[in-house]
């Protein structure tokens, strides 16, 4: 969108150069913008059983599309959520033994990190929760949230703190999709109990 002149602007995404032609829209993901380019990820299921997961940028100038190419140890990536920063896409990676049973057995899933020109997967830590997802970057922190919890991963010294719960403060829900990083502060919405 044109802010100035209050447009809508279509982005043309066409990503059969990269071999999808049966392009589904539910399965393209955006991620936020760095710089000129807008990170895009695109996953779809191969089998039942394995799945192809591809990070793409966007030149927001050009309208040019390039593939991020990159090297994984995991099943599948969870890049409906990442988030790029500081020259990387950070994003969580797991085994794929099912959606269920990745549940129940409570299967680890594994923050990763790449770099936006591509090239090898750098594991940063190993969680056993399959619901946190990264809410945002700055600078060598990572945010994360579980929907009851806030955490933040500092990159450096590879360490996890939870810096808000819910519960403990008298709320039931965090909801991290509007969540902002200004000056210092996080701002973000939690929900009360009702009862």
């Amino acid at each position: 969108m044109d802010s100035e002149n209050s447009t809508i602007k279509d982005l043309p995404i066409n990503l059969s150069a990269f071999g999808i032609n049966d392009f589904r829209k539910e399965a393209l993901m955006a991620g936020n913008v760095g710089g000129i380019n807008l990170y895009l990820s695109y996953s779809y299921y191969t089998s039942l059983s394995e799945s192809k997961d591809m990070f793409f940028r966007y030149n927001l100038l050009t309208s040019e599309i390039s593939e991020i190419e990159f090297t994984t140890a995991f099943d599948m990536n969870s890049n409906h959520k990442f988030y790029a920063h500081g020259g990387y896409l950070y994003y969580f990676g797991m085994n794929f033994s099912g959606y269920l049973n990745a549940i129940v057995n409570n299967d680890p899933t594994y923050l990763c990190r790449v770099p936006v020109t591509g090239g090898e997967e750098e594991v940063l830590a190993e969680y056993r929760n399959y619901n946190e997802r990264i809410v945002l970057v700055d600078g060598d922190t990572v945010i994360t949230s579980d929907e009851s919890s806030l955490y933040a991963f500092d990159v450096s010294k590879k360490k996890r703190t939870e810096i808000f719960n819910a519960k403990n403060n008298g709320f039931r829900l965090i909801e991290t999709e509007r969540s902002y990083y200004y000056y210092g502060n996080l701002y973000f919405l939690s929900k009360k109990y009702l009862f």
